[in-house]
């Protein structure tokens, strides 16, 4: 299954990935100086779209609002930008491939909120993916997510989000 991520394996502590349709800027020479001196386990930078609706924007907003929040209580990430401290992605066991659904959120829950960190700056993405799915389809799924967070059996199940 092509999960359309790249990876990035710098010479040092650090793993970055980014999703594939991410537009990139000057920011990640200077994240990954803030992280190496940083003592983290995973960093990751807020999201917005281009060429993205009103709704669309009302989207991305209300999950950089969850993820802020759930920096405080149970660190996530949606992995559209994450930059991750080599020992501590191998010690979580790094991506489980047998996740068919949110596997980066999977991977990040395990990330202790001391650790965990959200950078300055955005991320840019396409909204392919609510034009795909649907905007009200794909707002309900994240909230069944929410919902169905500590239950590990939720994410070994196909939600049509790989379509």
């Amino acid at each position: 299954m092509n999960r359309s991520f790249s990876l990035f394996e710098p010479a040092g502590p650090l793993f970055h990935f980014r999703h594939a349709v991410l537009r990139f800027d000057f920011m990640a020479a200077v994240l990954a100086v803030d992280a190496a001196f940083g003592g983290f386990g995973c960093r990751h930078r807020g999201v917005h779209g281009y060429f993205a609706f009103f709704f669309d924007d009302a989207l991305y907003a209300g999950n950089n609002l969850m993820q802020y929040i759930g920096s405080f209580l149970k660190p996530f990430t949606t992995g559209m930008f994450m930059l991750f401290d080599r020992d501590r992605f191998v010690q979580l066991g790094g991506f489980n491939e047998q996740v068919l659904y949110a596997e980066d959120y999977f991977l990040t829950r395990n990330v202790e909120s001391k650790r965990f960190g959200i950078l300055p700056g955005f991320v840019r993405t396409s909204n392919r993916r609510f034009q795909k799915m649907g905007r009200i389809n794909f707002l309900l799924l994240f909230l069944r997510t929410v919902v169905n967070s500590g239950d590990d059996n939720y994410f070994y199940q196909n939600h049509g989000y790989w379509k």
